[in-house]
């Protein structure tokens, strides 16, 4: 019991120190043209562009910051422009428009004529 508790408060302070890290590294396709960037800023300095479409090896991400290695040069691009290859994130948009309205006289219901009333015992 005190090695699993040992254990547990070892890997809580494991993720703690290592911040809001991503795990995504390896190729990654870029979708857009994106700044190789000197800093993870987008004040630093551009290095240079990379064209959408390319594939470049993406390093470990954090903060929305990747580091990215393309021809020999290291630098620094935007998360949000790079695809991993996992699940695409679910987007919600505005619900489709409803059906368009009809306008018109209301149906009309062909068959047999319903049948009289039923008056029972009484009699006029």
């Amino acid at each position: 019991m005190v090695a699993v508790r040992a254990s547990l408060i070892s890997a809580a302070l494991l993720v703690a120190a290592t911040g809001p890290a991503s795990a995504q590294t390896g190729p990654a396709l870029v979708l857009s043209d994106l700044n190789l960037r000197a800093a993870p800023t987008t004040a630093s300095p551009s290095l240079g562009v990379i064209p959408g479409g390319s594939t470049i090896d993406a390093g470990p991400c954090s903060y929305g910051w990747c580091q990215a290695f393309l021809g020999g040069q290291a630098g620094f691009v935007s998360e949000s422009y790079l695809d991993f290859g996992g699940p695409r994130p679910r987007v919600y948009g505005a619900p489709p428009p409803p059906p368009p309205a009809v306008y018109g006289p209301p149906p009309v219901i062909y068959g047999p004529p319903p049948p009289p009333p039923y008056w029972g015992w009484r009699r006029w």
